[in-house]
C-alpha cells in the first residue's frame, strides 16, 4: 500500500455519516500520567496541578472504553502508556472488542508481552527526539540507552514510526535521525515542533529547514519522512480558516482521570472538560456537548482536517459540478 495514503488528511472523507450525526470514530486516551521520562518540552508540565501519579485501574478503563461508540483507539499520554500496570490487559480488551489500535510510547519499557499485543495494532510511534546519547539525555531527562529504541519491535503490517520534537538542542540531528530510523527498519519518522512555540528556535529556522530537506531525501516507497506544524518554527501560526470544528466531534480526547474534553487542544485545561466518564455515562455527557467556538480557538493543529470536513459538509459548494 502507498504509505502516503495511510497518512492522508483526506481519511475524514470516509466518515461523512459520522460528521452529519456528530458521532465519534476515534478516541485518544491518556492511559496514565505516570512517566519514566522528564522531557523538558512536555506539554503536561505547562498545566497547573499536573499529577504525574494519576492512573485509573485497568478495570475502570475497560468500563470507560465499553461505553464509547468508536472504531479505533490511540493509547498515548499524559504519561507513557507502558507505565500502566494493566497496559496489556486493556490492550487485549480493545483488540477483542474489535477496535483498531495505535500506540505512542517512548519505548524504553518494551518487553515480550508488549510485543504480543502491539503486533496486532495498526501502528506504533516511538518518541525519541535525538540521534545521539548525549542529546537523548538532554531532551528526555533520563540516562536510558538510546540504542534500546533504535529497534523495530513488531513486523509489518504494523506501521512502525518514530517521533522527533524539534528543539534548540537537537535540530542539528534531524537529517541523521531520519537516516538512522530508516536503517533501523522503521516505516516513517515524523518531525514536529513544540507547543507552545519556542522563540529561541526561530533564530535557527534556515538551518532547521535545511536539515528537514536533507531528512526528506531519505523518503522512498518504503519509508516516509514528514514534518508537522512548521508554522510553529516562526511563531507565526495562521489563523483558523474554518468556521466549524468537525474534528472534535469524531475524535474523543480523554485524560488519565477519565475526564473527556471538548477538543484535544483543551486537554488538561479546566475549561475544556465536558464531564468525567466515571461519574456520568458517555451518552449523557455527549448529549450536552457544546462544540468549540472556533473564533475563540488558538491556531488549530487539526486545521487541514477541519477544512476538508467543512468542504465535505457543504450542500452546494461553488463550482462543485466542475470536477
Amino acid at each position: 500500500m502507498n504509505k502516503e495514503i495511510i497518512y492522508s488528511p483526506y481519511k475524514i472523507a470516509h466518515y461523512k455519516h459520522n460528521l452529519i450525526l456528530g458521532t465519534p470514530v476515534t478516541a485518544h486516551i491518556d492511559l496514565t500520567d505516570r512517566c519514566n521520562h522528564r522531557c523538558f518540552f512536555c506539554g503536561s508540565q505547562y498545566q497547573l496541578n499536573f499529577d504525574y501519579t494519576q492512573e485509573l485501574s485497568g478495570e475502570k478503563w475497560v468500563d470507560i472504553i465499553e461505553q464509547l461508540p468508536i472504531q479505533a483507539i490511540v493509547m498515548c499520554g499524559g504519561g507513557d502508556p507502558l507505565m500502566h500496570r494493566s497496559f496489556t490487559t486493556v490492550a487485549r480488551y480493545c483488540l477483542n472488542k474489535g477496535l483498531r489500535c495505535g500506540l505512542i510510547t517512548n519505548g524504553q519499557l518494551w518487553n515480550d508481552e508488549v510485543t504480543k499485543v502491539a503486533s496486532k495494532f495498526d501502528w506504533v510511534r516511538i518518541s525519541i527526539d535525538a540521534s545521539t546519547q548525549e542529546t537523548y539525555e538532554k531532551q528526555r531527562g533520563v540516562k536510558d540507552n538510546i540504542q534500546n529504541v533504535f529497534v523495530r519491535h513488531v513486523p509489518p503490517p504494523v506501521v512502525y514510526g518514530a517521533n522527533f520534537v524539534v528543539t534548540k538542542y537537537n535540530f542539528r540531528e534531524i537529517a541523521d535521525f531520519a537516516r538512522i530510523i530508516k536503517l533501523s527498519g522503521f516505516d516513517n519518522c515524523r518531525f514536529v515542533f513544540p507547543f507552545p512555540h519556542d522563540p529561541e528556535l526561530k533564530g535557527y529556522s534556515n538551518e532547521v529547514i535545511s536539515q528537514l530537506e536533507e531528512a526528506k531525501s531519505h523518503s522512498d516507497d518504503d519509508f516516509t519522512v514528514f514534518a508537522s506544524h512548521m508554522e510553529r518554527l516562526t511563531g507565526k501560526e495562521a489563523k483558523n480558516t474554518f468556521t466549524t470544528c468537525y474534528y472534535s466531534s469524531i475524535a474523543l480526547t480523554i485524560d488519565a482521570s477519565g475526564n473527556m474534553y471538548t477538543c484535544c487542544q483543551l486537554k488538561l485545561n479546566q475549561r475544556g472538560i465536558m464531564g468525567n466518564l466515571l461519574e456520568s455515562s458517555f451518552s449523557d455527557i455527549w448529549a450536552t456537548r457544546v462544540p468549540p467556538e472556533v473564533s475563540k480557538c488558538q491556531p488549530c493543529w487539526m486545521a487541514p482536517k477541519n477544512e476538508i470536513a467543512e468542504y465535505i459538509m457543504m450542500e452546494n459548494p461553488s463550482h462543485g459540478v466542475f470536477i
